[in-house]
């Protein structure tokens, strides 16, 4: 992570350093469709944010200034080593109580295990050791299985609308609703995932299992048609444009934040990028409010 380029100047912008992996959190350039100014980035290298670690950066850097930081940073200091995510992935299977039965850490909060958050900004971590880790959390298990609810537990939740019992563990973080009889659980962050539905089911032991495997199957496509809960690979696309449009919208803020004007902001943008991170000045005024908004709905 390499300090900013002073200004030549000699001008107000020489002593304000902030990291591009602060601030610019655009797509890489096409040159076939950038049609006025052609790559605007060629000879500039900088490892561009990916569409697919969009939401993930989402999660990342709204998160930094959140009230989970000294939760996660105390919890991390059981781990053999805290600086290490290995260590920390081997903290959480060991101690955590989803962990402990087998369940990967919750997408939302795959920051917990990352020792660089909350001070390090999510593009300062290499693409390559990003996916490793992803690969560590989430990869093929075929071993993995569906979480069995007790009636115990489920009638728990249906008598006090509070999770507390230990098959509902994992399901913490999550505000209960009811509706039609069907008991759901939406994360704080809903926009960005689908719900997760508690789910009874009358099965039969003396049916063959790919039988009832085709009759669960069955029963899901109607149920995500009907409700329209698309899996997250489908939603991705819209709900990365929104999330890559308030990182842009943070990376901004961070500049204006950090004493930059509005005009040193474009300047100093175009000329570390290639690019002005907005062209339009009135595009940089917006970006409290939609900050601001975003980091509601992410704490």
């Amino acid at each position: 992570m390499s300090p900013s380029r002073s200004n030549k100047s000699g001008g107000a912008t020489a002593s304000i350093q902030l990291p591009r992996e602060e601030w610019d959190f655009r797509a890489r350039p096409d040159p076939i469709k950038s049609i006025k100014r052609g790559d605007w980035a060629q000879g500039i290298p900088f490892d561009f944010l990916p569409e697919e670690e969009v939401v993930f950066c989402w999660h990342y850097e709204f998160t930094r200034t959140s009230g989970e930081v000294n939760h996660f940073l105390k919890w991390r200091q059981g781990a053999a080593d805290a600086a290490n995510f290995d260590s920390l992935l081997r903290h959480y299977k060991a101690t955590d109580p989803n962990g402990k039965d087998g369940m990967p850490v919750i997408a939302e909060w795959f920051y917990k295990i990352w020792p660089e958050w909350p001070l390090k900004p999510f593009l300062s971590i290499s693409h390559r050791e990003r996916r490793r880790r992803y690969k560590a959390c989430w990869g093929d298990n075929p071993k993995r299985k569906l979480k069995l609810i007790r009636c115990s537990d489920l009638c728990h939740l249906l008598a006090n609308k509070e999770i507390g019992h230990s098959s509902l563990t994992r399901m913490k973080g999550y505000r209960i609703e009811f509706a039609d009889g069907i008991c759901i659980l939406r994360s704080h962050r809903a926009e960005l995932s689908a719900p997760i539905e508690l789910a009874v089911f009358q099965i039969d032991y003396n049916r063959p299992d790919d039988k009832l495997v085709d009759e669960f199957k069955n029963w899901l496509k109607a149920r995500r048609r009907e409700k329209q809960y698309a899996p997250q690979e489908r939603r991705g696309r819209s709900d990365a444009r929104r999330c890559r449009s308030e990182l842009n919208a943070l990376g901004a803020s961070r500049l204006l934040s950090s004493g930059f004007s509005i005009k040193q902001a474009i300047d100093f943008t175009d000329r570390e990028s290639g690019s002005p991170l907005y062209d339009d000045p009135s595009n940089w005024s917006k970006t409290r409010s939609t900050v601001e908004g975003a980091l509601d709905r992410a704490n």
